[in-house]
């Protein structure tokens, strides 16, 4: 409702930021648009959204123990400065195996790749904490016209869903 110019909202709201919105602004496709922002000050959030990857450096060389070891680490981080994690995401869009689509790959060893790093995932969410797993699609088989059937591919996600249902 509007009072005087004022906005009265109801309920209790978070601020959450991606850990990559506090770096330089690269992704694969440009080049860096800003200074990194320490991550040791106060921003103001309450939780932070992170990649496997984020959380964990090198995930793809590391033994589960180590990813885990990683992830707490990450997690002391966190609770020093008061925030938590919101939600963990697998980073399968860098990697040249996963590059076109990891759950709907041709290639069921990089399909095999893309359960396995997304497992790491909810490895790694545990250890912060939160229950939350984005599988961001956007980058998922762009090219499908040209490298999948779409059928098949849609078919893969329900396969995908029913193994980390399990």
């Amino acid at each position: 409702m509007l009072f005087d110019g004022e906005i009265e909202i109801a309920g209790e709201y978070r601020s959450s930021f991606g850990l990559w919105n506090v770096h330089e602004g690269a992704d694969p496709f440009g080049q860096t648009v800003r200074d990194s922002i320490d991550f040791n000050k106060k921003l103001g959030s309450d939780s932070v959204q992170v990649h496997d990857e984020d959380a964990v450096v090198n995930i793809n060389d590391l033994a589960p123990e180590q990813i885990i070891t990683g992830a707490e680490a990450l997690k002391a981080k966190l609770d020093e400065h008061g925030l938590t994690a919101e939600f963990v995401a697998p980073r399968l869009w860098e990697d040249p195996r996963t590059i076109d689509g990891g759950h709907t790959a041709n290639d069921p060893k990089f399909r095999q790749y893309a359960l396995d790093r997304s497992k790491r995932a909810i490895n790694i969410a545990d250890a912060l904490g939160t229950d939350l797993i984005i599988l961001w699609l956007a980058r998922e088989g762009r090219h499908i016209r040209e490298a999948k059937n779409s059928k098949v591919a849609v078919d893969r996600y329900e396969t995908f869903r029913r193994i980390i249902d399990q």
